[in-house]
């Protein structure tokens, strides 16, 4: 069976050039398109009218990446804001792309320079490897950085046993360990009313069985048991869709939590149109 995936990605950059440079040297993107767009139904549609933009496209794998740069604002827009520089991944405008890799070592190294250097934010302070306890996902690798503009990446590793069976055929002789996408991740406050949301109007669905349903350490049972209970959210195999809950204070009876602990749910699931 064919699982849908991701074909596209796309969000806004203060300087496209720089960003698709950024992303070809650190990430192995090869440039697609550059579109100009002056006005017209594209700019409405995104809820820019009149504004002149430039699309830069990016392609890594089967997948495309668009950057979005505003040259010029339509009347009476404000300008754009930039990502506040203090962004955890508990706030709602969080979103991150994750990038797949061949060899974790090989593809974080130079971004883990950089991080030295201050040039980039880390989110992680090393790739952390998913631990044995929980079999759906052990040994799965992750790293999350934040690129020049502050986007959110995050790069994955799976073990042979792990992940769609396209990350496991790789050219060996490949001169870069960069895959493709997987999947993006937002934030948000009520993962059951989201689901229900993405489900009754967008029409996505899971699919027939998450492959994994992790949470931060220490696991957020209680989460876990209400949106299962809620929105009947079963452990089903499928391809990603990541859904995080925001911080919360902890209750007293969990005093010895650091009231930052940010609460996760991550089904990769099916998003079925």
């Amino acid at each position: 069976m064919n699982l849908p995936r991701i074909r596209s990605l796309g969000f806004t950059t203060a300087n496209a050039e720089q960003l698709a440079h950024f992303y070809g040297v650190n990430l192995g993107c090869q440039p697609g398109r550059s579109l100009a767009i002056e006005g017209g139904r594209y700019a409405e549609l995104i809820g820019l009218p009149g504004s002149r933009l430039m699309l830069k496209q990016l392609h890594l794998g089967q997948e495309q990446l668009e950057l979005t740069e505003v040259l010029a604002l339509g009347p009476g827009l404000r300008p754009g804001r930039p990502v506040p520089g203090d962004s955890r991944s508990c706030d709602l405008w969080f979103q991150h792309i994750c990038v797949v890799v061949a060899n974790m070592d090989d593809a974080a190294a130079p971004l883990q320079a950089r991080v030295a250097t201050g040039a980039l934010r880390a989110i992680s302070t090393t790739p952390q490897t998913l631990p044995s306890w929980n079999t759906a996902a052990a040994g799965i690798q992750a790293y999350k950085v934040h690129d020049p503009e502050g986007h959110c990446l995050e790069l994955l590793h799976f073990p042979p046993d792990k992940g769609d069976a396209r990350w496991h055929q790789a050219d060996a002789s490949a001169s870069t360990p960069f895959l493709g996408i997987d999947h993006s991740a937002i934030a948000n406050a009520d993962t059951p009313r989201s689901c229900r949301f993405y489900e009754g109007l967008l029409g996505l669905r899971l699919g027939d069985a998450p492959r994994a349903a992790v949470t931060t350490t220490p696991r957020a049972v209680p989460l876990l048991r209400r949106t299962e209970n809620e929105h009947h959210c079963r452990a089903r195999p499928g391809k990603s869709i990541t859904i995080s809950d925001s911080c919360t204070r902890p209750s007293a009876s969990a005093a010895s939590i650091s009231a930052s602990t940010c609460w996760a749910l991550i089904t990769t699931d099916t998003c079925r149109a």
